[in-house]
């Protein structure tokens, strides 16, 4: 995913959305809006596992969300769509991962600019 890019925004409504340049980060931004949300929490939860990393190939860890599935194998990510006629599947590299991940936990976490606190 290095030559990806993502951006994310807020829909008009105020939901967090995400839009990638390249099929991974296409795949990577559908799984942040249908799986993370703006659910901070979760996100922290999934940031700390892939933070843990899997040193090994002999280690698989997995993350099951609403419309994916997230294996941790090594130092590979794979997202794969989990309802049926959702094809969408893409490798990333676990730091890339961890990237994406982190920067959606630092866009969910800001207040939406139309709230108040």
């Amino acid at each position: 995913m290095n030559k990806d890019t993502m951006r994310f925004f807020r829909s008009s409504d105020g939901l967090p959305r995400a839009e990638g340049d390249g099929e991974s980060a296409r795949v990577l931004a559908a799984f942040l809006e249908s799986d993370l949300q703006d659910d901070a929490t979760t996100t922290q939860l999934l940031l700390d596992r892939l933070a843990g990393g899997k040193g090994t190939d002999h280690q698989v860890d997995a993350f099951v969300g609403n419309a994916f599935t997230v294996t941790l194998d090594g130092d590979t990510v794979t997202l794969a769509g989990l309802a049926e006629g959702n094809t969408q599947a893409a490798m990333v590299d676990l730091e890339a991962m961890r990237r994406a991940v982190a920067d959606w936990l630092a866009f969910v976490s800001v207040q939406n600019p139309g709230e108040t606190q």
